[in-house]
């Protein structure tokens, strides 16, 4: 665990020159844009975890521009070693934006002079980083089976079609709102079942793809 947590520190040191003022103020600048345009201070955090979606990926980008798995292979560094530290590197960049998330919802909400609880902040939030982290379970297999440049495409298709997920639930609970209130009803009634059905869904799914993922790599030529 210890050589993982270093390979992790490794990855950050990697894409470290990518965390630039310049990006964090073009950042601030769409985010206020889709703020003020839209009314609503979560545009803001379904793009900060966009972004560090987007940055989770950038050590496979570097690693196969400059060759770097080759030399780990090499070095005679276990495959494994690399698969739990860049898994490891992933949840530390989703739980530090999650917590960023956090404190900008809250700063904009004052800002906005909106109304509402630290609960449902992080009710929110806590939804946001399920679903990212979701698809990130798939992206990360996708690059350890094929490379960054080859998977880039086929690994973005679950982010993009992510609105299209959202606007068909709101199609599907539009009109009266009955069936949204029967679900919103039974959740609240077994909060329990809920918790467990996504601790279970959202753990299958990490583990499922951390075995592809190692399986993947140990096969892969460099």
């Amino acid at each position: 665990m210890n050589n993982a947590l270093k390979f992790a520190g490794l990855d950050y040191r990697t894409v470290k020159p990518y965390l630039t003022i310049k990006n964090g103020l073009i950042f601030i600048m769409v985010a206020l844009i889709l703020i003020f345009s839209t009314g609503e201070s979560t545009v803001a955090l379904t793009m900060l975890m966009v972004y560090g979606n987007i940055f989770v990926s950038y050590p496979f980008a570097v690693g196969e521009k400059n060759g770097i798995d080759a030399l780990y292979a090499v070095l005679s560094v276990n495959r494994k070693t690399v698969v739990i530290g860049r898994y490891l590197f992933t949840i530390i960049v989703d739980i530090l934006t999650a917590v960023s998330a956090f404190f900008i919802s809250l700063v904009i909400s004052i800002a906005m002079s909106k109304t509402g609880s630290i609960r449902e902040t992080i009710t929110i939030i806590t939804a946001i980083f399920l679903i990212f982290t979701f698809i990130q379970t798939i992206q990360l297999s996708l690059f350890f089976k094929l490379g960054y440049d080859k998977a880039k495409l086929l690994a973005y298709v679950p982010l993009a079609g992510l609105p299209v997920v959202i606007i068909l639930f709101s199609k599907l609970f539009s009109g009266d709102g009955k069936r949204l209130h029967i679900i919103i009803e039974w959740s609240i009634l077994h909060p329990g079942i809920i918790i467990a059905l996504i601790v279970i869904i959202w753990g299958a799914a990490a583990l499922i793809s951390f075995a592809l993922s190692l399986k993947y790599y140990r096969n892969r030529d460099f």
